[in-house]
């Protein structure tokens, strides 16, 4: 095994963003995904694309990850990563995981990225480039994706707060 991923690696992936490349590289190892990660790119999937649509995904994807349960040894080492850094409980399993294997976790997430942190990562794309789940926090004009079911989620965000709008109004 050579690298853990999180869900801003396999979101990226999917959205055939920055980081293609390097995530096709390493699902071709069958890398470590924990369940809390992949249940995070179920949600992301479910909200852009619809339940089918990540239902079909995710059983695709666990075709190709190595997805692991964590028990109660990785819950609280990914509890204490969550009560002594700044980052989401799913990011914190994925670096406990990292921690827990040695390995690397490929990211591009800035939460996970930096020097001063206890794990190991690799950034997923070159520095600079888009954040995939993040879409317009730079303020840079994303181009939509090439996967037909995956809408951009600029796109996505501006369907919802036309739909959240216009129910304010009735």
């Amino acid at each position: 095994m050579t690298a853990i991923l999180d869900a801003w690696a396999i979101v990226a992936y999917l959205r055939n963003g920055p980081a293609v490349a390097r995530a096709e590289e390493v699902m071709t190892e069958r890398p470590v995904m924990t369940g809390i990660n992949l249940g995070e790119v179920f949600y992301i999937l479910h909200r852009w694309a619809g339940p089918q649509a990540s239902h079909e995904t995710v059983r695709d994807l666990d075709a190709k990850l190595d997805v692991e349960t964590p028990d109660s040894e990785r819950v609280l080492a990914a509890a204490t990563i969550k009560a002594e850094h700044r980052l989401s409980y799913a990011d914190a399993f994925a670096a406990a995981t990292a921690l827990a294997h040695d390995v690397a976790l490929l990211t591009g997430d800035p939460e996970l990225l930096g020097d001063d942190m206890p794990w190991r990562s690799r950034i997923c794309a070159a520095r600079g480039a888009e954040d995939p789940v993040r879409a317009g926090s730079s303020g840079v004009r994303r181009e939509c994706i090439t996967v037909p079911w995956l809408p951009c989620p600029s796109c996505v965000r501006a369907s919802w707060r036309s739909a959240t709008s216009a129910s304010a109004t009735r």
